[in-house]
Formats: structure tokens, C-alpha cells, sequence
């Protein structure tokens, strides 16, 4: 998680922002019976994000080079992104997480 006494970019900001509000929006159209299943099917123009065989989400082709570009061993593909981390620990994967997420913010 960041830290709270990091300032915030405006980008950043916004797209929290954002989220939150795609977020809510989701749980408010959801039927109640769905609990906290999301929609079934990405937008068609997101790839999909695996960790090994696990797909982690789905992220824009724009944030995906992003991503892949700060996001050590992690490669794009033609329709996919891999992040590679081997026998990497949960702790070690939310740390290169969050530093690629870091610099990606500064």
C-alpha cells in the first residue's frame, strides 16, 4: 500500500478517482445474487495479465506497455501480458508491484 505521506499526482488522483467511481457503479448495477462477482467479460480491446497461469486482470493495451515497461521480468505479448516471477514470494511480488507503481507515478 503507499504511503499516505507520498503526495499524490494529479493523474493519480484522477484516475482513483475514477476507479472508485467504476467501481460503485459496478456494485450498484450487479444483481444482488451476484455478490461480488464482476462482469464476465472484459472490454474487447483489454488483454489479459497473467502472474504464471493465474490471469490477474485485464488492463488496456496503453497500461500494458506501461506496465511492461517498469514492471520487471514482465513482457508483452501480441495479446497478453506475462509477468514471469518464478518462485518469487507473495511479499517479493506486491514489493516489485509497488515500486514499478511508484516510479510509474513519479
Amino acid at each position: 500500500m503507499l504511503a499516505s505521506n507520498i503526495p499524490q499526482s494529479d493523474a493519480l488522483k484522477s484516475a482513483i478517482k475514477h476507479f472508485r467511481a467504476a467501481w460503485k457503479d459496478a456494485h450498484h448495477t450487479l444483481p444482488r445474487s451476484a455478490g461480488l462477482a464482476m462482469p464476465s467479460e472484459p472490454p474487447p480491446e483489454f488483454i489479459p495479465w497473467f502472474c504464471g497461469h493465474i490471469v490477474l486482470g485485464y488492463l488496456s493495451p496503453t497500461r500494458a506497455r506501461l506496465l511492461a515497461a517498469h514492471l520487471t521480468p514482465a513482457r508483452l505479448q501480441a495479446h497478453r501480458l506475462d509477468w514471469d516471477t518464478g518462485e518469487w514470494s507473495a511479499p517479493e511480488r506486491s514489493a516489485a508491484l509497488q515500486d514499478a507503481l511508484l516510479r510509474l507515478r513519479a
